[in-house]
């Protein structure tokens, strides 16, 4: 059974028309069919879509005949949904979409960003997080989460990752929140490896707040002039472009969220982990929609699987 929501579905069409003498599908409207020349009769003629018969066929409906006639807008939300390689909300209060868990991460329902559920860390931080393996043979891949913390670190040049990339278990990018000197100097940190050797760049926001959620991207292209890029709230904070990276693998088949070892691990208190998406396409902050109806709605991209 494929689940799009109702903001998606509606850019479809609700039917097609085939001839029931010829079986030649033909557009709504005209006179006769193209093929045999029987009469077009609509309603008798109508049928369910075929790219409703499986996820991929509706994947090339919608790349090769509905974008192009689609606003910009519909197309950012429209590809959203169809270049997906894993999305996840924790909305079955659990983690059996992943396909493991590393240290005591728990889905609880006090604190989410939408929903009923999210991820949670232990508040002692440490290797603490959820793992999916969803696929080889991507060059190109984003991850995109809501992330929250629920204390400010109090000790100088401490880090823990949060959210990560790793091929075959080698872990080959991370996103980091680190403290600084004095520890109130607070950092989005991106660490990534070039020529086989790890490397950080960093976003300093002093005003990064707890119990607060924020919206992170990461995106990486392995190429002999590969690229790194972290987005906060929709916004490109971290941009590392032309590094060769090829020496870590072809291709990137796992990502790790929660609580992830960085040297000089503190105490940040709990990660709050939700709305996980991995696309081979920019994800973006969830957006709000307005159906036909004029009720606004926000499109959660997760129940799209």
């Amino acid at each position: 059974m494929i689940k799009i929501p109702k903001e998606i579905l509606n850019l479809f069409p609700t039917w097609e028309y085939c001839c029931p003498v010829c079986g030649t599908y033909v557009q709504s409207g005209i006179t006769f069919c193209p093929n045999c020349k029987t009469p077009f009769n609509e309603l008798k003629w109508r049928v369910p879509p075929r790219f409703l018969k499986s996820h991929k066929a509706m994947s090339k409906y919608a790349h090769e005949v509905l974008a192009p006639r689609l606003t910009p807008n519909q197309r950012e939300l429209l590809f959203r949904s169809f270049t997906q390689l894993f999305a996840d909300g924790f909305e079955t209060g659990n983690f059996n979409a992943w396909d493991g868990t590393v240290g005591s991460p728990t889905v609880q329902s006090t604190v989410k960003h939408h929903g009923t559920y999210a991820m949670q860390t232990p508040s002692a931080g440490g290797d603490n997080n959820a793992y999916k393996n969803y696929g080889a043979g991507y060059t190109t891949v984003f991850a995109r989460i809501y992330w929250m913390f629920t204390s400010t670190p109090t000790a100088t040049y401490q880090a823990l990752s949060f959210l990560a990339f790793e091929k075959n278990g080698t872990r080959f990018a991370r996103v980091s929140f680190r403290s600084g000197s004095p520890a109130t100097n607070l950092y989005i940190r991106l660490s990534y490896y070039a020529g086989g050797t790890e490397y950080t760049a960093d976003w300093q926001n002093n005003a990064l707040t707890a119990n607060t959620w924020y919206c992170i991207e990461l995106k990486i292209v392995r190429a002999a002039a590969g690229e790194y890029r972290v987005w906060v709230d929709g916004t490109e904070r971290i941009a590392v472009t032309n590094q060769d990276n090829t020496a870590q693998g072809v291709d990137i088949d796992q990502v790790r969220v929660g609580g992830i070892p960085y040297p000089n691990t503190d105490n940040f208190g709990n990660y709050r982990i939700d709305c996980v998406v991995v696309a081979d396409t920019y994800i973006g902050p969830e957006v709000e929609v307005v159906p036909v109806g004029g009720t606004v709605q926000q499109a959660k991209l997760q129940d799209i699987i």
